[in-house]
């Protein structure tokens, strides 16, 4: 059976309340319980069992810039992980909503892709905007995975890099703060 639009809806609300229980459960639990619920987001929208994902993280860069292991997506959404020193923990913001809006999706059989925006909202009701695409393909067991993301900010916040290029995201999270702007990444 194909992939249908509101199938795509659904996976991208999964995957953004997932970010959302993540960053809850580390608030009122500790990072041992964000990084088990990291692990069970993992496992149950992207397709590792299917072979390496194409993940391009919004705050990566260098050397590490490619997440195509489960161990690199986790260590991005939840950061601690000596492989990769520059993860922070995307997903361990304080993020309260998540929403996303199309800008095209292209479906053929059971392999889709989606591109738009995507929000996230903290418990400061600062909202963050990133250009975002995912690729999706249906496994044997008829499950939409993720096997393809990308997200970049809009160009006039774009992360910092530094000479090696290593992600800046302290400054520009800051420089960000400054310009007083809404879209932060």
């Amino acid at each position: 059976m194909g992939i249908t639009d509101n199938e795509i809806a659904a996976a991208r609300e999964t995957w953004g309340d997932g970010l959302v229980t993540i960053s809850k459960a580390h608030e009122a639990n500790g990072f041992d319980e964000a990084r088990r619920i990291a692990c069970d987001l993992l496992d149950s929208t992207y397709g590792f069992d299917i072979g390496p994902v194409l993940f391009k993280p919004t705050l990566s860069g260098g050397e590490k810039t490619f997440r195509t292991s489960r161990k690199g997506a986790l260590s991005y959404f939840v950061g601690r992980d000596p492989d990769f020193p520059l993860d922070a923990g995307f997903a361990l913001r304080r993020w309260r909503h998540t929403w996303s809006e199309t800008a095209a999706s292209l479906i053929d059989g059971n392999t889709a892709m989606w591109m738009g925006w995507f929000f996230f909202t903290d418990t400061a009701g600062k909202t963050v905007k990133t250009d975002k695409s995912f690729g999706y393909l249906k496994d044997a067991d008829d499950v939409l995975r993720i096997v393809c993301i990308t997200r970049r900010c809009p160009s006039r916040l774009r992360p910092r890099t530094s000479e090696t290029g290593a992600i800046a995201s302290h400054q520009n999270a800051a420089d960000n703060q400054r310009m007083g702007a809404t879209s932060r990444c």
